[in-house]
């Protein structure tokens, strides 16, 4: 590319006279000394004070050194020229402040005229008028089709023109008194067609004026008249009160505010049968008055009608949900009947959205003031500043049903709280309490992807729950009968009606554009239905076809750019749909129990290494910080630590991916790391688990077995599968898990009804507080047992009609799901699976007692870094999450699991309230096969506990660990430094003074003391230090003789080996030869140790970064790393893609 040119070059003739392009103002005003001073040094009033000073002290420093007159000229001569060039800064700097206080002071008051403006919609009205019109003739002549009444055969608008005077601005008044980022005007605008007297005669001579002809025909085909309804003379004034609040995005203006400081005039001529109804006495102020009547509550002064310019703007659609609002209506008590026989009443509650149409009803409780209805409904809602209306009814057989009073609910709540139980809804009729409504609501949002500041997209998580908007847009060849048939339309879902289009008239190629908002609870199973109908009087609802296809085959479709479906049970036709689908994160949207299939193996998978990866950083002067994460489905189930500024990272580290199908793809990507922002992607690789499974023997008891260790070095590519700079070596092996006959949850609301079922029968009471200890031995806090035993729970969601229904906007709907059939496997009892040291935690996080709103829980095995799982953020202190996590457990009897609540967001810091460490045994004890209730602690030592209640299942895994992976590869080593002798002399005295230093990976992690005058020193000191991985531990020696003065001698140096000859909890001493530093074959004395290894995994804690710890971002997991010693908390090393994550 061309270097830039410095802005100091001289270019062009322009560049050699510097005053071409200055006013005279600055022309005058322009000289030699404003070349060389800036603005900041000259025109305030202590910049002329100061002149004044130096005047005097240049002259007075003049005469001391003997200066004569000329000397004097000088200074004064620099000292006007700085004082002309300040007072004129001075004197413009007012003049411009006046006039800006004087123009603010006008602004207020006058008014300014807009004549610019009109003289260009002037000339510019009559090119764009026709096109206007035209525009407004196809929108509105297809929705008079539409809402045509069934008494007359057509209505169509057949002549429309505004006529050829433009509307006109006659004068603005801003405000300049306003927020920074307000604009408040006042403009006066008018629309008189018929007003002569500012047009020239030329312009008067071709006027045309407005005119609107509106054909209505009576009868029925060729029985059928028409008559003309027409609107002319149409005139309007008024002054509106427009207010823009800007932002910083595109399109700069979120919301426009208009409204009408008084009633505008408007005047026209109407002619329904040939003659001004103005004649008639009070019908034309009747029609004023209802039109003042209908707009003033929405946009008269002080009320304002507001556009959202920016959603308008933004492609999405102004009626599309922002969420799903679940209410659920336990209970009613003291209602009160309003019908005039009196007796009980039969309640049933309809609701509403800000007085609009009803989208959901409850069931029908007869003769009772106190109904109980126990039903959940499902509400799409378009936006959370409107308020739900829940009309109690009183139902009738034979006449209307009568309203027994209302209570309603802010929706404007549940931005701050999704999750809000009992409330007691105080029903009102007529200003008076009518009794009360208890019901529970829950906020389920839409989930949006984030844009990251490379402009790419974060996808969403797959979800089995989701809004989906259908729409359909049109359809073709029909019916061969041709116009004869008037064709609407029924959508369905999984067989259920839920919208009902309006009838075209005589078309059989209808264009509906209608769009659809339903919510599907599982998209898997979902299956749309449309049925494509004739409305005519021979025979009304006749079938002209129909279509029914599995949602997931429509998004197919649309994604290969087909939105045509042909229409079964039909001559001929076809039908236009597209759909899209948005997910919600509902109580076991994200891995929910009833979508939950076991795994059938797991992978260990070792990332060995990259090499010339893209440098992201080389603009900054450094180097990418490599780490690799591994995809499944669009969720990070594993990741690596992080190495800094390094283009070829050794990875050495083992990570575990549960394998649930033989056709599951995994994504490896290589991340850049960043401190203060989203991390870079710098390459992914796709892995397939096909090459690693092959059918087992058996179908029942081993389906699946793994083919071998699979080495592989993949190029990375982008996302958009384009080839990039770098690669991943990796290694796979695939090993199988007991395939199980019964491995299911029941989803989170049948579990906490099983629970409560059963406690309510049960005459025993159950331990309130059991003390739990952590692995080493301290009290950790509390678990609770739920139930003393547990039943056994159906593998399927319940779907009765009665309890539960999902509202699409218009009608409700009831979401069924059928239970899965039991696999055939093996069967195991608990002690047996109590005895398996390996296998797959599976567990299920059903809800939580929390102290704190907007917290999420995390599970940690043994030595993990990052959580194994972690669930969605809390909407209440009162959460049902209903989630399912994964983890591998490598040896059993020395795992322990960690539950901790984050109210940090995900993949950033640690911000822990409460925390709980339990051993793995005991944790499987509690949950295995039935939930159970945690007490976690607050981590202030303060506060209110949090519980958690778990369910959990156990999935042995046929897998020999390596040496590295098992836990007699990492503890904590006790170090005792003895003695030594024949250590060499470094003094004049024939003697040293000689003191240890041990590291450990590169890293120092004791010093010992100084032995004074001896070449047999005797220390007898002790430390313990952590060790990740004795396999890949470089432990050694060096030691030094102290000198007052100067850099300490070096005496010798020697290598430990921790990984042989060291059994667990048993003391081992060694005699350790050292070699001198400058020839290793030269001996330089021994010093005698004696070493204590306790296995055990190493915690690590982390610290407040946008993704994870920078501190310590090294060396491998399974594979060592460097630590902090000496007692401390391991704070390097950390450990990302371990065993256990999931």
């Amino acid at each position: 590319p061309p270097t830039a040119v410095p802005s100091w070059f001289a270019i062009g003739w322009t560049s050699r006279d510097r005053t071409l392009f200055l006013s005279p103002t600055e022309a005058e005003e322009h000289s030699i000394l404003a070349d060389f001073l800036n603005d900041m040094y000259y025109g305030q009033w202590y910049h002329n004070a100061g002149i004044i000073v130096f005047a005097v002290v240049a002259s007075h420093f003049v005469t001391l050194f003997g200066g004569g007159f000329g000397w004097l000229i000088i200074v004064m001569a620099v000292c006007a020229t700085y004082y002309e060039l300040s007072i004129k800064r001075v004197r413009r700097n007012a003049r411009d402040d006046l006039a800006r206080e004087v123009t603010k002071k006008g602004l207020r008051t006058d008014v300014e005229s807009a004549a610019w403006i009109n003289s260009f919609m002037q000339r510019f009205w009559l090119i764009y008028e026709p096109v206007l019109s035209a525009t407004i003739v196809a929108s509105v002549d297809q929705v008079l089709q539409v809402s045509t009444p069934a008494f007359l055969d057509s209505l169509r608008l057949t002549t429309f023109t505004l006529g050829t005077k433009p509307p006109n601005i006659d004068h603005v008044k801003t405000f300049p008194d306003t927020e920074d980022d307000v604009v408040l005007m006042e403009w006066k605008v008018s629309f008189t067609p018929n007003d002569l007297l500012d047009m020239t005669h030329r312009q008067a001579a071709h006027k045309v004026n407005p005119k609107v002809v509106l054909e209505v025909r009576l009868g029925k085909g060729f029985a059928s008249v028409g008559k003309d309804i027409i609107v002319e003379d149409i005139s309007f004034s008024g002054t509106m009160r427009i207010k823009l609040k800007l932002i910083n995005n595109f399109p700069h203006v979120q919301t426009v505010d208009l409204s009408f400081m008084q009633p505008p005039a408007f005047d026209f001529v109407l002619k329904p049968v040939g003659f001004d109804v103005s004649l008639i006495p009070g019908l034309q102020p009747f029609i004023q008055n209802q039109v003042h009547a209908s707009l003033g509550p929405m946009m008269y002064d002080p009320n304002t009608f507001t556009l959202d310019l920016a959603q308008l703007l933004s492609g999405a659609p102004a009626d599309t949900a922002v969420g799903v609002l679940a209410v659920t209506v336990h209970n009613g008590r003291g209602l009160k009947g309003t019908k005039l026989g009196g007796g009980s009443p039969d309640p049933y509650i309809s609701f509403n959205i800000s007085g609009r149409a009803e989208l959901a009803r409850t069931s029908i409780k007869h003769s009772t003031s106190s109904p109980r209805w126990e039903e959940t409904k499902y509400i799409l809602l378009n936006s959370l500043t409107e308020t739900l209306n829940m009309s109690i009814m009183d139902y009738n057989e034979r006449r209307n049903d009568s309203h027994m009073g209302t209570t309603t609910f802010d929706l404007k709540t549940l931005a701050d709280d999704g999750e809000q139980t009992h409330i007691l809804g105080e029903v009102i009729y007529n200003g008076q309490p009518r009794g009360r409504i208890n019901y529970d609501v829950n906020y389920y949002p839409v989930l949006k992807a984030n844009k990251l500041p490379d402009g790419t997209v974060e996808p969403l998580p797959e979800t089995k729950a989701g809004v989906v908007r259908v729409v359909v847009h049109q359809a073709k060849e029909l019916d061969p009968r041709g116009m004869q048939i008037n064709p609407f339309f029924k959508l369905q879902l999984n067989g259920k009606t839920v919208h009902r289009s309006q009838t075209l008239k005589r078309s059989p190629n209808p264009i509906w554009e209608r769009p659809h908002e339903m919510l599907v609870t599982a998209k898997s199973s979902a299956v749309i239905g449309l049925k494509v109908l004739d409305d005519n009087t021979l025979r009304p609802d006749e079938p002209l076809g129909s279509l029914s296809v599995k949602l997931e085959d429509i998004f197919a479709a649309n994604e290969k750019g087909n939105d045509w479906f042909p229409l079964s049970h039909a001559r001929s036709g076809k039908v236009r749909i597209t759909a899209e689908w948005k997910p919600v994160l509902m109580a076991g949207a994200i891995n929910g129990a009833d979508a939950y299939t076991p795994p059938i193996g797991i992978v260990r998978l070792y990332l060995k290494r990259s090499r010339d990866l893209k440098n992201v950083e080389a603009i900054t002067g450094g180097k990418s910080d490599p780490y690799v994460r591994v995809l499944h489905r669009g969720l990070v189930v594993a990741r690596s630590i992080v190495h800094d500024n390094d283009l070829d990272p050794d990875y050495d580290e083992i990570v575990y991916l549960q394998v649930h199908s033989p056709k599951d793809l995994f994504v490896l990507e290589v991340m850049d790391y960043q401190h203060n922002s989203k991390d870079r992607s710098l390459g992914i690789a796709d892995f397939l688990v096909t090459n690693l499974i092959a059918e087992g023997p058996d179908k029942t008891t081993k389906p699946w077995v793994g083919t071998g260790k699979v080495t592989k070095t993949e190029r990375l590519k982008s996302d958009g599968r384009k080839t990039v700079k770098g690669d991943l070596e990796y290694e796979a092996e695939f090993f199988p898990c007991v395939h199980l006959s019964d491995v299911s949850f029941a989803p989170a609301d049948q579990v906490q009804t099983a629970t409560q079922t059963i406690a309510e029968s049960s005459e025993e009471s159950t331990p309130a507080n059991q003390s739990v200890e952590n692995l080493g031995g301290a009290s950790a806090g509390n678990t609770t047992p739920t139930t003393s035993s547990f039943v056994s729970l159906p593998n399927s969601p319940k779907s009765s009609a009665d309890s539960a229904s999902v509202t699409t906007g218009t009608e409700g709907t009831n979401g069924t799901t059928t239970a899965k059939e039991g696999d055939k496997g093996v069967t195991l009892s608990r002690e047996q699976l109590l005895k398996t040291q390996t296998g797959v935690l599976a567990f299920q996080v059903i809800s939580g007692q929390l102290a704190k709103k907007g917290a999420r829980l995390e599970v940690l095995f043994d030595d993990g870094y990052w959580p194994a799982f972690s669930t969605e953020h809390s909407r209440s202190k009162h959460n049902t999450w209903d989630e399912i996590g994964e983890a591998l457990i490598r040896e059993l009897d020395f795992s322990s699991v960690t539950l901790q609540l984050n109210t940090a967001e995900k993949d950033t810091r640690e911000d822990v309230i409460a925390r709980i460490q339990v051993d793995m045994n005991e944790f499987l004890e509690n949950t295995l096969d039935k939930p159970f209730t945690f007490s976690l602690l607050p981590t202030d030592g303060g506060g209110a506990r949090s519980t958690v209640t778990i369910m959990s299942k156990y999935i042995p895994v046929e897998m020999q660990l390596l040496k590295r992976e098992s836990i007699t590869n990492t503890g904590t080593i006790r170090v005792d430094l003895l003695d030594g002798k024949g250590l060499p002399s470094a003094d004049r005295n024939g003697k040293s003074d000689p003191y240890c230093v041990f590291e450990l990976n590169g890293d120092r992690v004791y010093k010992s003391e100084i032995c004074k005058k001896t070449l047999a020193p005797v220390w007898n000191e002790k430390f313990e230090m952590h060790v990740p991985s004795r396999e890949k531990a470089e432990f050694g020696v060096e030691v030094y003789d102290w000198d007052r003065v100067g850099t300490p001698d070096k005496l010798g140096r020697a290598l430990i080996n921790v990984d042989e000859g060291i059994e667990p909890f048993q003391a081992v001493e060694r005699v350790v030869p050292l070699r001198d530093f400058r020839d290793a074959s030269k001996p330089a004395g021994e010093i005698r140790i004696r070493m204590v290894f306790t296995p055990q995994y190493l915690h690590r804690s982390r610290k407040a970064t946008s993704t994870f710890s920078a501190a310590g971002r090294i060396g491998s997991t399974l594979g060592g790393g460097v630590v902090n010693v000496g007692g401390g908390v391991l704070q390097a090393g950390e450990f990302v893609g371990k065993a256990g994550v999931g």
